[in-house]
């Protein structure tokens, strides 16, 4: 399902900046903008959609957008979190597709295109498809805070109340 000015994200309740000139090119186009989450979503890089769109607005204006119209920031990241479940999924099928089929596809094709598709999908859902770093262990906090007794705490914490530094040495 593509998204429209409706579905999922709205991007044309946004009221156009009456400072900008109309017409000018950095004008927010609501029309324009479902196009270009339109393109995105099917998989167009920002590049090839703005070539394809007749009135695209430049790539500078496009980020302009993005800072300037949330609702536009927040499909476009939609769409390219569709992008990144798709490249997944494709990863999958062609693991199985050299799976099933050893002959059809030569493993190292295979290997080159997954592992874009996992950079891609890495890179536009991090959240969702990134590599992350498992940390184990076990972490021993040893203090001299915790020999001393409610007194010598009391006369720390008014030292450091007094506003000295508190170092090690003090304490």
């Amino acid at each position: 399902m593509k998204p429209t000015a409706t579905n999922p994200i709205d991007c044309s309740n946004k009221i156009i900046d009456p400072r900008v000139l109309e017409g000018s090119i950095t004008a927010y186009r609501p029309d324009v903008a479902d196009k270009i989450i339109g393109l995105i979503y099917d998989g167009y890089t920002l590049t090839k959609t703005l070539n394809a769109i007749d009135d695209a607005p430049s790539l500078q204006t496009l980020y302009i957008w993005r800072r300037d119209y949330p609702e536009f920031n927040q499909a476009l990241v939609w769409a390219r979190q569709s992008v990144a479940d798709r490249a997944a999924e494709k990863v999958l099928d062609i693991a199985y597709d050299t799976l099933n089929d050893p002959e059809g596809v030569p493993a190292a094709n295979a290997k080159v295109a997954s592992d874009n598709l996992k950079w891609t999908a890495s890179k536009f859902d991090p959240r969702t498809y990134a590599d992350r770093l498992a940390l184990a262990g076990e972490i021993s906090i040893s203090s001299r805070l915790q020999q001393l007794n409610n007194e010598e705490l009391d006369d720390a914490i008014e030292r450091l109340q007094a506003g000295m530094d508190g170092t090690k040495d003090d304490v």
